[in-house]
C-alpha cells in the first residue's frame, strides 16, 4: 500500500491466479504466502470453474473469485471471463455458459466480471463491444508472454474497442500458473484506491474503476477539462495512445521523467498513457474520454 499526495490509499493486488485446485502448480496456502511475501495487500484466487469465498491470509485479503473459460473455435469466440468478489457461488453451468450469462450471473451475487487476456484469446473489438456491463479487462497478462505463451499485451484490440466507445477499466494480472519469478509470479498487478483493504471497500473501488495497471511504476493524475496532468515515479519513456494514427511527439524519451501533460486534440475521443521505467517495467493508465 502507498499513500498519494492527496492522502488516498492505494492497495496492491493480483486479480488472477490459479492453484492446485485447478491447473496451478502451488497449493492455495503456498500461493498466498508467495504473494504475501512480495508485499501484496490483496489477491483473488480464480481457479477454473471452482468458486472460492473471501478469506484472509496473515493479514492479506483474499477476494472470492473464479475463471469461467468458454473455449472453442476462435472464429466463434473464445472467452475467459474473470469473476471477482461474489458473495456466493453464482451456480454457472459449464455446458450452458456464454460470456453474457456469466457476467449477469456474477453481478447477481455481488461480483465484478472482466474479460481475461483478450489478445491471447484472439478476441476482436466486435466480440468485446457485444458484451454488456463488462466491468474490466486485462491490458497485460504475465503468463501469456514468451517463452510458454504469446500475446500478453492487449492494448491494440482494446484501443479498437475504445474507438467504438467501449473504454473498459484496465487491469494487469499474472494469471499465475507456473509460479516462476520473472515470468508469471508477482509481476503484473493493479493499484486500487480504496478506503481500506476490507473486501467491501475493495469491491466498491473495483466497481467504480478506481485502479490502474502496473508492474511497479506509480502514476497519479488530475484533470482540468481537456487537459490531463500526470505525475509518476521516475520513468524513461511515456507514450500517448489515442484514436489518431499520426501524432507528433507521441513518445517522450528521457531520464527520470516524473511529470507530463496532455491536451486533447480536436480529433481525439480518448487518450491513455503507458510509462516505462529504467528497469523495463510498465504502468498503464485508464482511458480518459474527451469532454465534449
Amino acid at each position: 500500500m502507498y499513500t498519494d499526495t492527496q492522502g488516498r490509499k492505494w492497495y496492491k493486488g493480483n486479480l488472477h491466479l490459479h492453484t492446485t485446485l485447478s491447473d496451478g502448480r502451488l497449493d492455495p496456502e503456498a500461493a498466498f504466502r508467495l504473494y504475501k511475501d512480495h508485499g501484496y495487500d490483496f489477491i483473488a484466487r480464480t481457479d477454473h470453474w471452482i468458486w472460492g469465498s473471501h478469506d484472509r491470509f496473515e493479514g492479506m485479503t483474499i477476494l472470492s473469485g473464479c475463471e469461467y473459460n468458454i473455449d472453442g473455435n476462435v472464429r466463434d469466440g473464445v472467452y475467459h471471463m474473470l469473476a471477482v468478489g461474489m458473495t456466493e457461488d453464482p451456480g454457472i453451468l459449464r455446458d450452458q455458459a456464454d460470456p453474457q450469462s456469466v457476467i449477469d450471473a456474477v453481478h447477481a451475487v455481488g461480483g465484478v466480471c472482466g474479460i481475461a487476456h483478450p489478445a491471447w484469446s484472439l478476441n476482436t473489438p466486435e466480440m468485446i463491444t457485444a458484451l454488456s456491463e463488462t466491468d474490466f479487462t486485462e491490458i497485460y497478462n504475465s503468463v501469456s508472454a514468451p517463452p510458454r505463451n504469446c500475446r500478453p499485451y492487449s492494448g491494440n484490440v482494446l484501443d479498437l474497442a475504445a474507438v467504438q466507445g467501449c473504454m473498459l477499466p484496465l487491469a494487469a494480472t499474472d494469471d499465475t500458473h507456473f509460479y516462476i519469478n520473472g515470468y508469471d509470479a508477482c509481476m503484473s498487478f493493479i493499484y486500487l484506491q480504496a478506503d481500506s483493504c476490507e473486501p467491501d471497500d475493495l469491491m466498491h473501488a473495483l466497481r467504480e474503476g478506481r485502479f490502474y495497471a502496473s508492474q511497479g511504476p506509480r502514476i497519479g493524475w488530475r484533470r482540468e477539462e481537456n487537459r490531463l496532468i500526470f505525475d509518476m515515479t521516475p520513468s524513461e519513456e511515456i507514450t500517448w495512445f489515442n484514436d489518431r494514427p499520426w501524432m507528433d511527439e507521441r513518445t517522450v524519451i528521457g531520464k527520470g521523467i516524473t511529470h507530463a501533460e496532455y491536451v486533447f486534440h480536436p480529433r481525439d475521443s480518448f487518450v491513455r498513457v503507458e510509462i516505462r521505467d529504467a528497469d523495463g517495467r510498465f504502468a498503464w493508465s485508464p482511458y480518459f474520454p474527451k469532454i465534449v
